[in-house]
């Protein structure tokens, strides 16, 4: 039977983890800006209609891409307004009756 990791493995694992986590997350960002950025080029010049395929091999235009990019950019718009709301609301609750006190259960 294996011996339990040492608490510095498990951290530097993490890290590991961390940073492979946000290696990926910047590449697709950069990928999405990219895509965005061809698919403004190709509708000025002219060629928004043309079909690509994707990597599942779905056929897709450059107005639809666009479409799914301002549609994807107004959802998390109203879920970022969503939670600053709710934050407002909690603080508001929090000033007018004040912060209740955790008892150990």
């Amino acid at each position: 039977m294996e011996e339990p990791a040492e608490p510095s493995q498990t951290r530097s694992r993490g890290k590991l983890v961390f940073y492979g986590v946000a290696t990926c997350g910047l590449g697709g960002i950069l990928w999405l800006i990219h895509m965005t950025y061809t698919a403004i080029h190709m509708i000025i010049a002219g060629k928004g209609l043309e079909t690509y395929r994707t990597f599942w091999l779905v056929q897709f235009n450059w107005y639809g891409f666009l479409a799914f990019v301002l549609v994807c950019a107004v959802a998390i718009a109203i879920c970022l307004w969503l939670r600053w709301h709710e934050k407002m609301q909690w603080k508001s609750l929090q000033k007018k009756y004040g912060r209740r006190k955790r008892t150990p259960s």
